[in-house]
C-alpha cells in the first residue's frame, strides 16, 4: 500500500481556466501578500511544494487559485 502526498495529489488534479491568476491578481484578490513575496514562492516552489500551483506558459507566470489555497492550508503553521 502507497501514501500519497499532498503534493502528488495537487499535481494530480487537472487545471481549470477560471482558476488561473497572473501575480498581479493573487495580490489583488490576498493583500497578505505583496508581489515580491510572491514572486520569491514562486522563485523557491520547487522547493516549498508550491509547483503544482504554478502554470508557465513561455514567460508568463501563473498561478492556479485553487491549489494555491489548498497549499497555503496545508503549510498553515509552519515557519
Amino acid at each position: 500500500m502507497t501514501r500519497t502526498t499532498a503534493t502528488e495529489k495537487l499535481r494530480k488534479s487537472s487545471i481549470r481556466a477560471h482558476d488561473l491568476r497572473t501575480v498581479a491578481q493573487v495580490v489583488q484578490e490576498c493583500p497578505a501578500f505583496s508581489e515580491a513575496g510572491l514572486r520569491k514562492l514562486i522563485l523557491r516552489a520547487p522547493l516549498n511544494g508550491l509547483e503544482p500551483a504554478i502554470v508557465r506558459l513561455g514567460r508568463r507566470v501563473l498561478i492556479d487559485y485553487g491549489r494555491f489555497n489548498r497549499w497555503l492550508e496545508e503549510h498553515r503553521g509552519r515557519c
